[in-house]
């Protein structure tokens, strides 16, 4: 659900609108890119493809 909100949000900063969250119709996960089918206060749908970045946490990947 957080990368929904996050996709409504970039979706209002992009448009200049104000819509809320409103439930995850669909999603799907392909390595680390996300489709996700969102409704919006507006009951319409709305698409969002998102790729979240690769996050290793080994210490020797921190030097």
């Amino acid at each position: 659900m957080e990368l929904a909100r996050v996709a409504i949000y970039l979706l209002n900063k992009k448009e200049g609108t104000n819509l809320v969250f409103n439930k995850v119709v669909s999603a799907s996960r392909v390595r680390f890119a996300y489709t996700l089918s969102i409704q919006a206060s507006d009951n319409r749908l709305y698409e969002a493809k998102l790729v979240v970045p690769r996050y290793n946490d080994k210490e020797n990947d921190l030097k």
